[in-house]
């Protein structure tokens, strides 16, 4: 779901949270990279962040909706 809700966002999201979480690289380097002041980078990764974390309640939510409701039949 994680790779799903990911893949959702606007490229330049992903590509935030893809040098900092899996590339683990330093906010300036980030920064560098992007051509971006090194507190931008903390602003968007939050920003990104939230995005992720609401793209994947939403996809928790439709899963939720799209589950048959458990048999109650006994025996």
């Amino acid at each position: 779901m994680l790779v799903d809700a990911l893949g959702r966002l606007r490229w330049s999201d992903q590509e935030i949270l893809r040098l900092a979480t899996w590339e683990k690289l330093p906010y300036s380097a980030i920064g560098e990279l992007l051509g971006i002041r090194e507190a931008a980078v903390g602003q968007r990764i939050f920003r990104a962040r939230k995005l992720l974390a609401a793209e994947l309640r939403q996809m928790e939510k439709n899963r939720r909706q799209h589950v048959p409701p458990p048999d109650t039949k006994e025996g």
